[in-house]
């Protein structure tokens, strides 16, 4: 399985490894990162981008924002992170840093639903971002809240291998229940300088495949102190690097990390967003009346990946059922819902797919219908 492995808790340029397939970094709502800089050589380099809005650090909170002043930091990273080629394929906003820290659950699940509708369907949203008062938080947010991506940190409470099993089933058992991605964000609380530290860190890898992360992000891989306002010292064993200089007795493990990072996930391996249509390939915009392989290929993908559904079955022609069946899937994803499928809702439709199959079984499908047109 492809597994992109990289950095956590990123509030400056320099903690991002050059040899890293994602970077989670930090934007707060008061205290100055680096996010917008981390954003930009990301978003260029073909590394997945993962920014994470916070209300709080260093275990206290900043402010509860209101509605609008929510809004309004929602909205600014969004088009930010857009204006330098951000969309739903190469990054994800996720929504506050192990929240219970700062606010309860219905409190955040407030913060989720509002960044939510904010954001629109513009770019992937994950919640959660929690490791402990996991069952009842989670459950919580599942039930109420509004995101594609239940995020996960595989961390404090994952300090052996059957609490680590307990945990990651309990989330992946949610994320199926409630038609959920699944991700980590977070990950690593050992001594990784040492034999056993690091294998906890592979362990914790092992059960991120396992339930199907995309990404796997782990602090820190290179910790830049000057990056932090409190005294980060107590941090200094889940460090490979400080300050880019390697910590005592972890130059192997940290090459083996290395390795891994670069055999897991080889770059590009990030699907690109536009469709290119081959020679037998000439799409349509279609909408009620339409008819063919593509209506047929339309039909399926909703069905199999959305679950969307169509009693009509798979006949190929856009009807009454495949507008309803389109219009609910607009609905879902905050589009325009106007029952027409072109470029732009073909595009998402494929990139976004991997609950049935993969983005590349449904372009390559779709390309094979319409040689036969």
């Amino acid at each position: 399985m492809v597994i992109r492995i990289g950095d956590s808790c990123c509030k400056s340029i320099k903690m991002i490894t050059p040899q890293s397939r994602v970077v989670e970094a930090r934007r707060f709502l008061i205290y100055p990162t680096e996010w917008y800089g981390i954003s930009v050589k990301c978003i260029a380099e073909k590394k997945f981008l993962i920014l994470t809005l916070c209300i709080g650090r260093n275990d206290k909170l900043e402010y509860m924002p209101s509605e609008s002043q929510w809004r309004n930091f929602i909205e600014d990273s969004v088009l930010s992170l857009i204006s330098v080629g951000g969309n739903r394929v190469n990054s994800r906003i996720d929504i506050v840093n192990e929240p219970t820290k700062y606010c309860t659950k219905e409190q955040y699940t407030w913060l989720v639903n509002i960044a939510h509708s904010q954001i629109a369907g513009r770019l992937k949203m994950g919640a959660g971002c929690e490791e402990l008062n996991f069952t009842e938080f989670y459950q919580y947010l599942s039930s109420h809240g509004n995101f594609e991506v239940l995020v996960i940190h595989i961390q404090g409470a994952c300090s052996d291998e059957q609490k680590t099993s307990y945990y990651t089933n309990i989330a992946k058992n949610l994320a199926v229940s409630y038609k959920r991605e699944i991700d980590c964000n977070e990950a690593c609380y050992s001594n990784v300088a040492t034999s056993d530290g690091f294998s906890k860190l592979k362990m914790q890898l092992k059960y991120a495949e396992k339930i199907g992360c995309s990404n796997f992000c782990n602090v820190f891989n290179d910790l830049d102190r000057s990056a932090f306002s409190q005294d980060t010292s107590k941090w200094d064993f889940l460090c490979f690097k400080i300050n880019g200089k390697l910590r005592s007795g972890a130059s192997a493990n940290y090459n083996e990390w290395i390795g891994l990072m670069n055999s897991k996930a080889p770059i590009p391996n990030i699907v690109p967003l536009p469709i290119i249509e081959e020679e037998d390939m000439k799409l349509k915009v279609l909408q009620i009346g339409s008819k063919g392989n593509q209506v047929k290929w339309l039909q399926q993908i909703l069905k199999m990946e959305y679950e969307f559904e169509n009693t009509g079955g798979y006949d190929g022609k856009f009807g009454t059922i495949t507008d309803i069946q389109v219009r609910e899937y607009q609905i879902a994803n905050g589009e325009t819902v106007d029952g027409k499928v072109g470029k732009d809702t073909t595009t998402a439709l494929i990139v976004n797919a991997g609950n049935y199959y993969s983005p590349e079984y449904w372009k390559t499908k779709l390309q094979v219908y319409m040689a036969y047109e």
